[in-house]
């Protein structure tokens, strides 16, 4: 496995374990389970919860763009640069999703809809897959 795989199944794994953890921390305080219909701050961290796994997705698209422009040189600016970014920015969005599902169970959410959102990013960090990363480029070599 070449190094930026390796580094980035890395960062998948501390981001599922700090995501077990915070699970289990806040399984362990009381639940203050609200009556009746969802309230409107919940609803805003449903919204948030759809937003991050859209946006993880769709930042990886943004950031793995080609840029026509010429730019300084930086890290971000080689492929190989963008494609990592790009998979940290999707399993930051995964790992968003799972802590939305956190926060909806500490404001006293239904179970059932952070059991859901919780598995669902849960489920994204999973079945994450680096894929081949491009060949890194020296800016200026033939």
């Amino acid at each position: 496995m070449s190094k930026p795989r390796l580094l980035l199944r890395f960062f998948q794994i501390n981001f599922i374990v700090a995501v077990l953890l915070s699970a289990f921390v806040v399984r362990r305080f009381p639940y203050q389970k609200t009556v009746g219909a969802i309230t409107l701050g919940q609803w805003f961290v449903v919204l948030f919860a759809i937003y991050s796994a859209i946006g993880g997705f769709l930042g990886q698209r943004i950031v793995n763009r080609v840029r026509n422009q010429p730019t300084r040189s930086s890290l971000f600016s080689s492929p190989l640069g963008r494609w990592g970014l790009g998979h940290l920015v999707r399993l930051s969005g995964a790992e968003a999703v799972c802590f939305s599902a956190l926060a909806l169970r500490i404001i006293g959410g239904p179970t059932w809809l952070v059991d859901g959102i919780f598995g669902f990013g849960l489920l994204l960090l999973l079945t994450w897959w680096p894929g081949i990363s491009p060949a890194q480029t020296v800016p200026g070599a033939p």
